[in-house]
């Protein structure tokens, strides 16, 4: 079975905004990277329409230009900002300035993901497969992901995941690292373990 995924209607964004508005909530709309999604102007429209009814009402929509775990990184953060009584313009403010300081660091485990959408040929991603060779990459400044550097064996890739985690990391010891996986627990458990015995953050998720 082929996986996709699809943004939600302009519609659904419009009757959940309206319903928020109408119960007196301000509302911080965090969505995945424009540059991948159109999710954010999806939303963005849908929070102008709301505006026009309720000029009053307070929504931001926020392009994380992130995605996967780096975007739930930043949520994690918005969340604890809300949680030690920061108002919503200080929390858009702490978003704006630091989602480009938010790193996203793994392997891309199956080539043929990446060959079904184009970025390579079948015929290397096979090839890839069979040799074990694992590419690595991180978010870039622009909303993509830029591949940084390819390994050969898990082992390897997450080695390499710790150390760009410990190079670009700054006062790692009052981070939070957040580990996100597609079924691969007992990788993700293994790397949780080499983070917390390097780097001593202040927790993983």
């Amino acid at each position: 079975m082929e996986v996709s995924t699809a943004p939600a209607s302009p519609e659904d964004y419009y009757v959940i905004f309206k319903k928020y508005v109408e119960e007196g909530y301000d509302i911080l709309n965090m969505s995945i990277s424009s540059k991948i999604s159109s999710t954010y102007n999806v939303a963005s429209g849908a929070a102008e329409r709301v505006r026009k009814e309720y000029p009053d009402c307070n929504i931001y929509c926020f392009d994380s230009l992130r995605m996967a775990g780096a975007l739930g990184l930043l949520v994690i953060y918005a969340l604890q900002l809300k949680k030690d009584g920061k108002s919503m313009d200080e929390i858009i403010a702490w978003l704006e300035e630091n989602k480009h300081k938010v790193h996203q660091m793994g392997p891309i485990d199956d080539l043929i993901f990446v060959a079904r959408r184009g970025r390579i040929s079948m015929g290397k991603a096979i090839m890839g497969n069979f040799a074990g060779v694992k590419p690595m990459g991180d978010c870039s400044s622009d909303g993509y992901v830029s591949v940084m550097t390819k390994v050969k064996g898990i082992s390897k890739a997450l080695d390499i995941t710790v150390r760009y985690a410990e190079k670009m990391g700054t006062n790692i010891e009052d981070q939070y690292i957040l580990i996100s996986h597609s079924d691969r627990q007992a990788y993700a458990e293994k790397l949780a373990g080499m983070i917390e015995n390097t780097l001593h953050p202040k927790k993983v998720y």
